[in-house]
């Protein structure tokens, strides 16, 4: 890690050019649109996983692409640096176009449109709904969910400009107050706890000044191993007599009892995920399968004494992840009372000089988020208690996640 972290520091003071940006938000469209085209429309969610495949392969892209631009224009090769912010830009809004986020927005609009005589739901709730919140006009939404129109014409703009600017009003927030929430725990995880990150070792690697990434033969050889299994099944999807390999889930279950209390069983071979589990710690790796093990005994076990099938194993995890994020923020309890008296009470305790914005700007950001999320829950007639429990544990599970992902790296996360 010294090396990722010597080289970081050497670029602190890089400043990055103006078409280094332009760059990055041309490619921060087009993997907004390749995002959200595979995921709506072929089911393929780039962004289920902790490394987001479509910004490493932009980043890859980038570094081949660079190779040339260094050769004929010296000047305008990009950087570690450069590299790293296309990175990070992508990465962010990724998040935002990617796996089950925007799927979350698409509802808003169901009250209106699937209302029926039956269900009676223009008698039921219409009335609580505010119009700014969704879209209402059914001729609309019909071409919407139908998607025989297109977006951009006149009343469909008109339709969805206020909800989407509304709701982008809501994200941007959300976005702001976990950025902050990061700065205040960074150097707990980073500094104190020494978590490293392995999730980022990959793009660091790959965009290190010298690195001998592109050279190395066991690289290339592990990575036409991996991309000559999706190149063959590629082709067969055009040739369908060509053999297939499948690396997706196969799924075992048992029909008697008591095996059948295990469930389904579920077993791939995923070369990203063997790839990700070198930069795991063994003792994770480890766990991974073993308490995967343990929980089709506990299945059985439980099963065959009480007949419960379905142990909630998922709404377990939800309790799981709350507690983690509550047990960070309490590990952290020395770090974040330095941090109130460096806030205000004015003492000089905690150096600030490597976080992207001092400690009271970031306690700033959280007010601020918090006071939005306040006045948007009570002009849609959410009750305030309803927010704060939502944001709190909300909080809660992020931090637990940032936690695991710091430390771990783990491919996905139960939940």
């Amino acid at each position: 890690m010294s090396k990722f972290s010597s080289s970081a520091k050497d670029n602190q003071a890089h400043n990055i050019r103006l078409y280094v940006i332009v760059i990055g938000l041309i490619l921060v469209v087009v993997n907004s649109y390749w995002i959200s085209m595979n995921d709506f429309l072929k089911g393929l969610n780039h962004t289920y996983m902790s490394l987001f495949s479509n910004a490493i392969f932009t980043l890859f892209g980038l570094i081949l692409i660079n190779l040339l631009v260094r050769k004929f224009l010296p000047r305008l090769a990009f950087t570690e640096s450069d590299n790293l912010v296309i990175y990070v830009m992508i990465v962010v809004v990724s998040t935002l176009s990617g796996h089950r986020m925007t799927r979350f927005l698409g509802p808003i609009a169901h009250p209106f449109k699937f209302t029926t005589a039956e269900n009676d739901w223009r008698d039921l709730f219409w009335r609580y709904i505010p119009d700014w919140f969704t879209p209402r006009d059914t001729r609309v939404l019909d071409l919407f969910f139908s998607g025989e129109s297109s977006l951009f014409t006149l009343n469909h703009i008109l339709a969805w400009i206020g909800p989407t600017l509304y709701w982008s009003g809501f994200l941007f927030a959300l976005y702001i107050m976990l950025i902050c929430l990061n700065v205040i725990i960074r150097k707990q995880l980073t500094d104190y706890e020494r978590l490293t990150y392995p999730i980022t070792w990959m793009p660091l690697e790959m965009s290190r000044d010298g690195s001998s990434f592109l050279k190395n033969k066991l690289m290339w050889i592990g990575f036409a191993m991996a991309a000559s299994i999706s190149f063959l099944n590629g082709l067969r999807a055009f040739h369908p007599s060509l053999p297939y390999l499948k690396v997706g889930w196969r799924v075992i279950e048992f029909s008697d009892k008591p095996w059948s209390y295990m469930g389904q069983t579920r077993i791939s071979f995923q070369p990203f995920v063997i790839g990700l589990s070198f930069f795991m710690p063994l003792d994770l790796s480890f766990s991974a399968w073993f308490f995967y093990l343990f929980k089709k005994i506990v299945q059985l076990l439980v099963g065959t004494t009480t007949g419960l099938r379905n142990l909630y194993f998922i709404e377990q995890s939800m309790g799981a992840w709350i507690g983690l994020g509550i047990l960070t923020l309490w590990l952290a309890r020395k770090h974040l009372k330095q941090i109130f008296l460096q806030v205000f009470r004015g003492r000089n305790i905690i150096d600030e000089s490597k976080e992207p914005m001092n400690y009271r700007t970031a306690i700033w950001g959280i007010v601020l988020a918090l006071v939005f999320f306040l006045f948007f829950s009570y002009k849609s007639g959410l009750s305030l208690w309803v927010i704060l429990l939502f944001l709190t544990i909300y909080c809660f599970i992020g931090i637990g996640v940032t936690k695991i992902r710091s430390g771990l790296g783990l491919a996905v996360h139960e939940m």
